[in-house]
């Protein structure tokens, strides 16, 4: 008897600390005893209550909390800390977290966020509650969706459903193996950064009172005749010892230099410089307005979703464009910089070694970004929804997908890949694989060669028109991610290299016709000016604005399979006319030389900026509000931090090992020639 009473009483206690949250008739209860009274008064399930799932110590410790407690004002703080209904349930506020360090305050409790899905039949949708739960320590995740799936069930409500994978309770990260590597491979190069920076600091030293002796030098007259030849030169440095010039490769200051650095050739397409950088803001800007979407902290989804709709909203919905941009820039960079290296070698090109620079260039900043995002990330910060984000890090299955630069077909989903903003650099590399068999016949037969870029190029937009119709897709990509059909279009085109190579082919046709030219002006008359400018504005805005209206199914498979060419070709011409003196104002704006040290940054802000949106929003204490203002400000602060970051990560990562890999093949090389 004692023993039913019991159970009966921790059923009240479970069924109210769900109820009440889920139930607007409760939202009105204010102490334990009135929400006691409360549920007796309502109408009783004829369901046998069976507690068998829960856990005794869940039991036992909520017994403890509740009814054996002396201080009911802990009690009142733990109902107070749990989240409860807010305003704004129609516009999807479906966040409700509570006060996550009031319940970390009480020392017999742990917070939890339960992710319940809400499911809508009739339109065949669902929608995830993300609900903050204060509970005493002794009851886990199973213990907590376990009693509220049985309390779901016993009251008949069919359309949520919590299952034991979907309750996150704050916990602290422990210290893996995998934290402390990282940690101690951090230290070790910011103790190399210093000793770099130190051996500069005194090189320089010396080098200076060198200089002030050699100064004084020749200020002394001849003391033999005037014909005596006075020696006017002084060796003030000498070849390092390759210790010495190994250290140097982490020297702060010279690494600053060499990114701050505004100077240039005229062999340089400085427009790039402000095209790179105006991309990485843009890669921001969607990021920020879509990173709350992920994470799941927007207080009113719906409007935030209505701003799609909006003309001037398209530019950020749209983003997705900017990383055509840097596909475009790729692909002229290397077919430019590839031609006029041929020239240097007499027509061959080095594809082994082309291959192992673009390599050692690119890993060590990839893989330090890995293993930040996989050991250091979990230890930054907490907060209802840190705990939730973090799980499922799939680094550390599928890292070496990274390293192979397959992560763009393995595994198959966006949604499983290790960083998956990384599928972008995996896709580059595969296009740099290829890009021999591109270049080297543009090298030997001219302008007739082309035909191999443009016959990819028409491929390309029938395999993207043939998945487009097949799978039904929607022309938005946001469109197909809230509609949910049975098949991501992020998996299946919008990273996958065939569909996305249009840009990066149009960029080597580019960077062959100014290679052709040999940096030299082309005279373009006002009217092919004038229509230029008019075609390729046009073509940029209908590829960014172009979707302000629903599009019929034949438009959007159109839309689907040739907007990034559309868009590739808008940029063509701008860098065209820019590097021929024609770009006007386009030329002065891209050109400015404030863009060239951000340009240096681009990568790494690239690969880091996720990372401080993951920090802001899955660390955030409660619910976003989405407003226009709001993300002004957020973007504004992204791109500082993110590019801080960067600066950062290029003086400590990127930069030295640059660096080291040019002392290194030079020593190599000097080596071979001593050989030969």
């Amino acid at each position: 008897m004692a023993s039913g009473l019991k159970k009966k009483t921790e059923l009240t206690w479970l069924s109210l600390l769900v109820i009440m949250f889920l139930s607007p008739r409760f939202i009105h209860a204010m102490t334990p005893a009135q929400l006691i009274a409360r549920y007796k008064s309502l109408h009783q399930p004829s369901v046998k209550p069976n507690l068998n799932s829960v856990s005794s110590q869940c039991l036992q410790s909520i017994n403890d909390t509740f009814i054996k407690s002396s201080s009911s004002q802990d009690v009142t703080r733990i109902i107070d800390a749990t989240g409860k209904i807010g305003a704004g349930i129609l516009v999807g506020n479906l966040v409700w977290l509570g006060s996550y360090d009031e319940c970390l305050s009480i020392k017999t409790t742990h917070y939890c966020t339960v992710a319940a899905t809400i499911i809508d039949p009739k339109h065949n949708q669902s929608s995830v509650l993300r609900w903050g739960v204060c509970l005493p320590k002794g009851c886990n995740e199973q213990d907590i969706a376990s009693s509220i799936e049985f309390l779901l069930d016993i009251f008949h409500i069919k359309t949520v459903k919590v299952y034991g994978s979907t309750v996150y309770c704050a916990h602290e990260s422990p210290y893996t193996f995998g934290s402390i590597f990282t940690i101690v491979l951090c230290g070790i190069l910011l103790v190399l950064v210093i000793v770099g920076t130190i051996i500069e600091a005194c090189q320089m030293r010396k080098k200076d009172q060198r200089l002030h002796i050699y100064e004084d030098a020749n200020t002394i007259k001849p003391i033999i005749n005037e014909d005596t030849p006075l020696v006017n030169t002084l060796s003030v440095e000498k070849e390092n010892h390759l210790i010495t010039e190994l250290l140097l490769a982490f020297s702060v200051r010279k690494n600053s230099i060499a990114i701050f650095n505004t100077s240039s050739s005229a062999k340089n397409v400085l427009c790039l410089n402000g095209l790179r950088t105006i991309s990485m803001f843009w890669v921001i800007l969607g990021h920020t307005f879509l990173w709350p979407l992920i994470t799941g902290n927007l207080e009113n989804v719906v409007i935030g979703l209505e701003q799609l709709h909006f003309f001037t909203f398209q530019a950020v919905s749209n983003a997705f464009f900017c990383v055509d941009s840097f596909f475009f820039i790729s692909g002229f960079l290397v077919s430019l910089l590839s031609l006029r290296e041929m020239d240097k070698r007499g027509g061959k090109f080095p594809v082994i070694t082309s291959y192992i620079h673009r390599f050692l260039r690119i890993v060590p900043t990839y893989m330090f970004v890995i293993l930040i995002w996989t050991n250091v990330m979990p230890h930054l910060s907490s907060g209802p929804l840190w705990y939730v984000n973090q799980q499922g890090n799939a680094c550390t299955s599928y890292w070496w997908t990274n390293l192979l630069f397959i992560n763009n077909f393995w595994p198959t989903q966006l949604a499983k890949e290790c960083i998956g903003w990384s599928w972008y650099l995996a896709a580059d590399m595969q296009f740099f694989i290829i890009s021999p068999a591109i270049i080297i016949p543009l090298h030997r037969f001219r302008r007739k060669a082309l035909t191999i870029p443009f016959g990819l190029i028409m491929i390309s937009v029938g395999i993207s028109a043939a998945l487009a119709a097949v799978y039904r897709f929607d022309a938005s990509l946001i469109a197909n991610t809230i509609s949910g059909g049975h098949r991501d279009p992020t998996d299946v085109m919008y990273v996958k290299p065939y569909c996305r190579i249009q840009p990066y082919l149009v960029g080597m046709m580019l960077g062959y016709l100014i290679y052709e030219k040999n940096f030299q002006s082309s005279k373009i008359s006002m009217i092919k000016l004038v229509l230029g400018w008019v075609l390729s504005i046009s073509l940029g805005l209908a590829c960014v604005y172009g979707l302000k209206n629903e599009l019929n199914r034949f438009w959007t498979v159109v839309y689907l399979a040739t907007s990034r060419l559309g868009w590739s070709v808008s940029l063509c011409w701008v860098v065209y006319v820019c590097q021929n003196g024609y770009g006007v104002f386009a030329n002065t704006v891209l050109s400015w030389k404030f863009w060239i040290p951000l340009g240096r940054l681009t990568f790494t802000a690239y690969l880091l900026h996720p990372i401080v949106l993951q920090v802001f929003y899955s660390g955030y204490r409660s619910g976003l509000y989405f407003s226009t203002e709001l993300i002004v400000y957020l973007f504004a602060s992204m791109v500082t931090l993110s590019y801080l970051a960067a600066y950062g990560v290029s003086v400590c990562v990127e930069y030295p090992f640059a660096n080291l890999e040019k002392i290194i093949f030079d020593r190599v090389l000097k080596i071979n020639r001593r050989g030969s």
